[in-house]
């Protein structure tokens, strides 16, 4: 299991930092240096154009990689509450959003979703995606 990760950042319409909580640091692969980079560099030229995902309690569901990188550019960053999800309501979802945004081939789609289903648990997709990826380069829309 991951150490929980805690990530403080300003979110739109607030005047302070919050605490914010990873909730599933080891659903996918990390990204790549190349895809961070790309992200860095899309982030600091256009700011964050994907709101984050969070739920009643401060989870981040999707966005922490934009959510880290606002926080060292200073930016503040627009969010989507999410109220009222069960646990693996919030996992799904943040794979679902995950699966449609990086850029992963068909077949590493494929296979995070059939883990999913088969109940492979969190890390399972990451540890085969991390095994099969292909070094691409990440054009700001991660």
């Amino acid at each position: 299991m991951a150490e929980t990760e805690i990530i403080k950042a300003r979110l739109a319409g607030d005047s302070t930092e919050r605490e914010l909580t990873v909730l599933f640091p080891e659903l996918l692969r990390p990204l790549t240096p190349k895809e961070y980079q790309g992200l860095y560099a899309s982030i600091a030229k256009y700011g964050v154009r994907h709101k984050v995902v969070l739920d009643d309690w401060n989870g981040i569901i999707d966005g922490a990689n934009r959510l880290r990188i606002a926080a060292k550019l200073g930016l503040s960053v627009d969010y989507e509450a999410r109220s009222g999800l069960k646990e693996k309501e919030k996992e799904e979802l943040a794979l679902s959003l995950n699966l449609d945004r990086r850029h992963l081939t068909s077949e590493e789609r494929e296979q995070a979703r059939a883990e999913r289903k088969e109940g492979g648990g969190r890390g399972a997709a990451q540890k085969r995606l991390g095994s099969t990826r292909r070094q691409e380069d990440c054009l700001g829309n991660c």
